[in-house]
């Protein structure tokens, strides 16, 4: 028992320890350019979907036209998170080499553990989504398991992504009950609010430090 106060503060040490080579490896700038990504696939999908829909209105009432829709949606989907997740890891592994600091460390790897169990989650719960046909409420349950992963992970990193992830969660609760402006509330929360995040954490912390090393 005499040795446990001890145990708990080198505990604390070393979660400390952890907690800023996480700090020192995320990059502002894999916010801003996932925010960047977001709202271009946005605009590209609203660019492809809006005429057609202007076009032929009946499509958004008919199986065959909600199945066309939402095939292009989910390929968006797809091709949204595998670049922001490429641009995520390429401009934190840049940070960390620019440090140099290990990326894939214990704690980092418990971060994007803790970061994908809600998203695997969220992505099965959009496709049960997907097969009752409640396609308006896809984008902002996309926000709510985003923001809840961020929530999550955030107890092996800054705080600052739990404010990320509350912020993102706020916006999906408010899509569900106003889900016809779903899509809306996803390019404000996967797009501007990252940018913003992005942002920043990169004029707090890394073009701060930047400017000191060239002094």
């Amino acid at each position: 028992m005499e040795n446990q106060p001890p145990l708990d503060e080198l505990r604390k040490i070393r979660s400390l320890m952890e907690r800023s080579t996480i700090y020192h490896s995320l990059s502002g700038l894999s916010g801003i350019a996932a925010g960047i990504i977001g709202v271009i696939v946005y605009a590209v999908v609203y660019g492809m979907i809006d005429p057609m829909v202007e076009k032929s209105p009946e499509m958004k009432y008919s199986d065959a036209g909600q199945w066309y829709l939402i095939k292009i949606y989910f390929a968006a989907s797809i091709v949204c998170l595998v670049l922001s997740f490429s641009a995520i890891y390429f401009f934190n592994l840049m940070k960390a080499r620019r440090n140099e600091l290990p990326f894939l460390e214990p704690a980092m790897k418990k971060m994007f553990l803790n970061l994908f169990i809600p998203l695997i989650a969220g992505g099965i719960y959009v496709l049960m989504l997907v097969r009752e046909k409640e396609f308006l409420l896809i984008p902002p349950t996309m926000l709510i398991f985003y923001g809840l992963a961020m929530i999550q992970a955030s107890r092996h990193t800054i705080i600052e992504i739990r404010y990320l992830g509350i912020v993102e969660l706020f916006f999906g609760l408010i899509g569900v009950f106003m889900k016809e402006y779903g899509m809306w509330f996803w390019l404000i929360g996967f797009g501007f609010v990252n940018i913003l995040y992005g942002a920043w954490i990169y004029f707090r912390t890394e073009r701060n430090v930047k400017i000191a090393g060239m002094k």
